[in-house]
C-alpha cells in the first residue's frame, strides 16, 4: 500500500516530464495496473483523490470532485492566503454538501467512489464490499422515495463519515445501511406535506374573511385508489414497491415482499385483512 500511494503521489509530477521528456532524464517507471485500471474508467479523477482516499484523508463532502461533469469553475478552483499585498494560492476548496441537489447528483461519484474502492480492496473482501455498496445505494433511492431529500443527504454524509472513520475498506459497516444511530436525521416527505398542507388552510392574521371555499372533491380513479388507501407501514425491512405493485426485482430484491402491515407473504398491504378491519 505504501509502494502504491508513493506511486499515486508522483503520478502528478510526471505528467508534465512524460509531456517534455529531457534530455539523459530515463523515461519514468510504469503506471501501477490499478491505477492505470481506475484511470482508463474515469480518466477526469484526479488521481490525488485516489490517494487521498486510500490514505483515509478524502473527504466525503467532495466526492462531487469525482463526478465527470464536476468543473473547476474559478470560485471553485483554488482558495487563496493573503501574506502582505500577495495572494498565493492552495488547495483546492472543499465541496459544500449544498451542492448536492438531488439523489443523481449523489450517486454518480458515489458509484465511482465505489469502484476506487473495489478496485483496491484486498481480493478476500473484494465481493463483500462491492455488494454492500450496491445495497446502499439502493437503499439511499429508498430513502429518498420516502424523505426529504435534504434529510437523506445529511443522513448519507454522517453515515459515510462513520465508514471512513473505520477504515477505507469497511464492508460490514457499508452492508449496515440502516443506522438506528443517524435515523432521527430522516424526515419523512409525508409529515412535511402535511405541515404545508396546515400552514396553507391557515387564515390569514388579521383577515377579515373566512376560510376559502372547499375545493370539489378530485375523482379517485380504480387505477390509484390501492396506492393511495395503502395502510401506513408496519414490518421494517417490507419492500414498499412489492406492497404498491411496482417491484420488479422478484428474488433479488433486497426487502422482503410481505405484507407491511402484518408481515404476510400471500397479499400486500393494500389487501391486507388487518387493514381493512
Amino acid at each position: 500500500m505504501n509502494a502504491l500511494t508513493t506511486h499515486l503521489g508522483t503520478l502528478q509530477g510526471s505528467r508534465s516530464a512524460q509531456a517534455q521528456p529531457a534530455k539523459g532524464i530515463p523515461p519514468p517507471p510504469p503506471e501501477n495496473p490499478l491505477v492505470q485500471s481506475i484511470r482508463n474508467r474515469w480518466p477526469a479523477v484526479d488521481p490525488a483523490h485516489l490517494q487521498e482516499i486510500l490514505e483515509h484523508r478524502f473527504k466525503v463532502e467532495n466526492l462531487l470532485k469525482l463526478n465527470a461533469s464536476y468543473v473547476f469553475t474559478p470560485d471553485r478552483r483554488l482558495e487563496n492566503i493573503t501574506l502582505g499585498s500577495f495572494q498565493i494560492p492552495t488547495t483546492s476548496r472543499n465541496v459544500e454538501i449544498e451542492e448536492y441537489r438531488g439523489i443523481t447528483q449523489l450517486l454518480k461519484p458515489l458509484a465511482v467512489y465505489a469502484d476506487i474502492l473495489r478496485e483496491f480492496a484486498p481480493p478476500g473482501i473484494r465481493d463483500a464490499l462491492s455488494s454492500a455498496l450496491l445495497k446502499y445505494m439502493h437503499y439511499l433511492l429508498d430513502l429518498n422515495e420516502r424523505c426529504t431529500w435534504h434529510s437523506v443527504r445529511l443522513y448519507h454524509f454522517s453515515f459515510h463519515r462513520k465508514r471512513v472513520l473505520q477504515g477505507v475498506y469497511d464492508y460490514e459497516g457499508w452492508d449496515k445501511f440502516s443506522d438506528p444511530e443517524l435515523n432521527h436525521l430522516l424526515e419523512s416527505r409525508s409529515a412535511t406535506s402535511a405541515q404545508v398542507q396546515a400552514r396553507g388552510k391557515r387564515p390569514a392574521e388579521g383577515s377579515a374573511f373566512g376560510p376559502p371555499a372547499k375545493r370539489p372533491a378530485r375523482l379517485i380513479s380504480p387505477s390509484n385508489s390501492a396506492s393511495i388507501s395503502l395502510p401506513p407501514q408496519r414490518v421494517s425491512g417490507a419492500c414498499r414497491r412489492h406492497n404498491r405493485g411496482l417491484c420488479a426485482a422478484g428474488s433479488k430484491c433486497i426487502y422482503q415482499h410481505v405484507c407491511w402491515t402484518c408481515g404476510d407473504g400471500t397479499h400486500t398491504g393494500s389487501t391486507c385483512p388487518q387493514a381493512q378491519q
